[in-house]
């Protein structure tokens, strides 16, 4: 065969190459073997000369082989790149048609762009592109850029072999407001399409250095125009140490705390490479590699580059389109999610649960989050009627978090809680545990320290043997139990939670007879329309065929779906089957603490300083009756006979 491969890489005066690159390169692509890239080639040439729409068809070997180098090996790849970029040069000719890098030296007062000499241990090769300080940026500068950018990677088709590429955007001395305002989604995503579509770059990393806010919003453009699989590469670094992270010390410049010669010593040594007459006439040679456009098999992507705001039309009125489809991003920048939960005294929570617990409602990433957290935000300043509206970010993720990730359903969940603290005042005046101590001999109620490995939380109440059970005990309790939910709401991250209810030391016809259904409607009102409790599980233990009785006034008022995860146990044993043994106090047959200590360290946290501080700022959240849009949603918990403002024995 006729074809020839590569027997040792270029020693151009710039570019470096480690002594088993070719082999290891290849290797990658499953191209070791000469007879395998021969026979590729090959393949490529049969299809070029098929193909009637291409004006240049007889591309040296070595030309296919690097084509093929960055299509990973693959023909079909590689026949679609050069397909591409065929098509690039001759429907943008304009920025194509440089040849001479001399006529851009008034444009490195503004950026340097160049690869580094050196590659990485993947045998990677490195881009760095540094826009300097104090030169303003005009329109026309991103045009320059990617005219000159052409030139350099006509060079790196022709002279590199590399595995992938890592990009460094060294945006330190420039303000991104200013870089923002002359780019446009559509800019990006054409010069995606030009760089890795055309010319074949694999990101293995895009490195954004600067100490700019503003970089979250430049992130999430990039992230809107590449691939998720590109969009997980993208890092910020807000110093050069994180960079060493990805790029070895002694291939970077001085500049950036490297080992290598200064950047600017650099950048004047690849200029000098592009300006050769071999790689200048490289360039007017590579230019006749269009297409013929009457010719050329009609598929839509020639209609997908001419697109609104593609380079076609770069000269569009700078700063406007970008600033439109930022404003939203800017807005939600101060906006901050929690970055790590709290380690509390009392509660544990598992090292992925953050993540794992965001996931389950599509919320990990940090954006969505923030988005939503922002719409809460506005949502609560335009309503008038809400005496409180100063809240941390925080307390709004957990919000979410409890409903699921839904905006909607957060704002009614909020609505709701600062409806019931208007008008049920009694049962929210309580701030300190401590008044409860009485009560404490007639019932426990406590949220257990760990989690299910669905990362639900356990609340446990139990009612003690022995003791009357008195007509105020629900009210009590339901005041006691605020304090428990607000703490909750403010520390805990659960994906939903498991209520055990342990009645085997009472008799539940005494039980029975202090409550209502009324009553029980009105505590799944507060409890999960107002705190945004989500059930997994009721868990009844106790021996009494009473239990049927309570399970059948529960199902009248709550949900089917809720129903039917109410269950009644016997023992322990089917216990476990929910609820790991593990987690659970001693006295229930687990491995945890007795229930007694676990109890009185809870009580330590709830009457802490800091809680009892936390229940009397949260008395502000109230609500203006007067403003409040009429839905008729108050006048039920307000009118509805067994109601709290009546708690009386029926």
């Amino acid at each position: 065969m006729g074809v020839t491969v590569i027997e040792e890489l270029p020693k151009t005066g710039f570019l470096k190459f480690r002594h088993d690159q070719l082999f290891q390169v290849r290797k990658l692509f499953n191209l070791e073997k000469p007879g395998r890239v021969k026979e590729a080639i090959e393949l490529l040439r049969e299809w070029l000369e098929k193909q009637d729409h291409f004006n240049k068809k007889d591309f040296s070997d070595a030309y296919l082989e690097l084509l093929l180098i960055t299509s990973k090996g693959s023909v079909e790849h590689a026949k679609s790149r050069i397909d591409k970029l065929c098509t690039y040069r001759t429907i943008w000719p304009q920025f194509f048609t440089a040849i001479d890098i001399n006529s851009f030296k008034e444009n490195f007062k503004i950026f340097n762009s160049l690869v580094l000499p050196e590659v990485t241990e993947d045998y990677s090769r490195v881009n760095i592109f540094k826009i300097n300080s104090n030169v303003p940026l005009q329109a026309d500068i991103v045009l320059t850029y990617i005219k000159f950018s052409i030139i350099v990677c006509e060079y790196c088709k022709v002279h590199d072999y590399p595995s992938g590429f890592i990009v460094v955007l060294d945006y330190q001395d420039v303000n991104l407001l200013d870089l923002l305002a002359i780019l446009s989604p559509a800019q990006i995503q054409q010069m995606v399409n030009l760089y890795m579509e055309g010319f074949g770059m694999r990101i293995r990393g895009i490195h954004l250095i600067t100490t700019s806010k503003v970089s979250d919003a430049l992130i999430s453009l990039l992230k809107q125009v590449m691939s998720k699989k590109i969009g997980s590469r993208i890092h910020v670094h807000r110093n050069h140490e994180s960079l060493y992270d990805f790029i070895p010390k002694k291939i970077l410049p001085v500049d950036y705390g490297g080992d290598a010669v200064p950047l600017s010593e650099m950048m004047e040594d690849f200029l000098q490479e592009l300006s050769k007459k071999e790689h200048i006439e490289y360039m007017k040679e590579i230019q006749s590699a269009t297409v013929d456009l009457k010719k050329k098999p009609k598929d839509s992507t020639i209609d997908e580059m001419a697109m609104t705001g593609s380079f076609r039309s770069l000269t569009a009125t700078p700063g406007i389109p970008l600033f439109q489809h930022f404003q939203k991003i800017f807005f939600i920048m101060g906006v901050t999610v929690i970055e790590e939960l709290p380690v509390r005294g009392f509660f544990k929570v598992k090292p992925d649960q953050l993540y794992e617990v965001r996931k389950l409602f599509n919320l990990e990433k940090p954006e969505r989050i923030k988005e939503a957290i922002q719409l809460l935000k506005d949502w609560l300043q335009k309503q008038d009627y809400f005496n409180k509206k100063d809240y941390p970010d925080e307390y709004l993720e957990r919000l979410l978090i409890l409903n699921k990730g839904s905006v909607e359903r957060a704002k009614s969940c909020f609505d709701k809680l600062c409806t019931f603290r208007t008008i049920w005042p009694q049962y929210f005046t309580a701030v300190d545990i401590n008044s409860f101590r009485e009560y404490f001999k007639v019932f426990n109620s406590i949220a257990l320290p760990d989690v299910t490995p669905e990362y639900a939380r356990v609340n446990l109440f139990k009612i003690n043997s022995n003791v009357p059970l008195g007509a105020d005990l629900i009210k009590e309790y339901i005041k006691y139990s605020i304090i428990l939910c607000e703490y909750m709401k403010k520390y805990d991250y659960p994906n939903g939670f498991v209520i055990m209810l342990d009645y085997r030391d009472v008799n539940l016809l005494d039980l029975l007879a202090i409550l209502s259904p009324s009553q029980l409607q009105q505590m799944v009102h507060l409890y999960m329309g107002g705190f945004g409790m989500r059930i997994q599980g009721v868990h009844l233990i106790t021996k009494s065929k009473v239990s049927d009785a309570i399970v059948s006034l529960a199902k009248q008022v709550v949900s089917k779906k809720l129903a039917d995860r109410l269950h009644v146990h016997r023992s322990l044993d089917t216990l476990y089957d929910f609820i790991p043994k593990k987690m659970l106090p001693a006295e229930y047959g687990g491995d945890a603490e007795p229930f007694d200590v676990m109890m009185e360290n809870f009580f330590k946290e709830l009457g802490s300083n800091d809680h009892i501080e936390y229940m009397k700022e949260t008395q502000q959240a109230t609500v203006d009756l007067s403003k409040k849009p009429k839905d008729g949603a108050i006048d039920d918990y307000m009118g509805m006979s067994g109601s709290f403002r009546t708690l009386s024995v029926d």
